[in-house]
C-alpha cells in the first residue's frame, strides 16, 4: 500500500468554484488482482463540482509490445458526458448507441479510432450503467489477444 498526504488547491490554480482539499489516501493491490485507489475531495467554502479520476495508462501486452489498438474493450456504460472543443465536460449525457464511443459489446480499441480525428482518441467520461443498489458492479473489461 502506498499513501499520500492531503493536497489543497484554490480557485486560482485549478478552476474550482471555491477552495478544495483533495487526497489520494492509498493505492492497494488486492489478492484478487485488483488495483484499488482511494481518493477523496471536499469543497471547503463553496459547493463545487468535483470529478476525481486516475489517468493511468495500461498496455496489457506488456512493455515494448506495440500499441493498444488491438486490445478488446467492453464498457458497461450506455452514455458518455459530452465535451466541448477543449474536451471540457459539458454535463450533458449522450447515448453511445450508433456512435464511435459504443463499446457495449466487446471490440478492439482501434476498430473506429480513425473517426476521432478531432480528439485523437477516446478522451471522454463514460456514464456507467448501475442499478439503484449500492454494490460494486463490473465497469469494463479489457483483453489483449496475446497475453490474455
Amino acid at each position: 500500500m502506498i499513501s499520500d498526504r492531503d493536497k489543497s488547491t484554490d480557485i486560482c490554480v485549478s478552476g474550482f468554484l471555491g477552495d478544495v482539499i483533495i487526497s489520494v489516501r492509498s493505492y492497494i493491490l488486492s489478492g484478487k488482482n485488483q488495483l484499488v485507489i482511494v481518493m477523496k475531495g471536499k469543497a471547503l467554502n463553496k459547493p463545487t463540482p468535483l470529478n476525481l479520476a486516475n489517468h493511468a495508462y495500461w498496455n496489457l501486452g506488456g512493455q515494448n509490445s506495440g500499441n493498444i489498438l488491438t486490445e478488446v474493450v467492453q464498457i458497461f456504460g450506455s452514455q458518455i458526458i459530452a465535451v466541448d472543443n477543449k474536451l471540457i465536460p459539458t454535463g450533458k449525457f449522450v447515448y453511445v448507441k450508433g456512435t464511435t464511443y459504443n463499446f457495449l459489446k466487446p471490440q478492439s480499441i482501434g476498430s473506429r479510432i480513425n473517426h476521432l480525428a478531432e480528439t485523437k482518441g477516446y478522451d471522454i467520461n463514460y456514464v456507467l450503467d448501475v442499478e439503484k443498489q449500492k454494490k460494486k458492479k463490473l465497469a469494463a473489461t479489457v483483453q489483449d489477444k496475446k497475453s490474455g
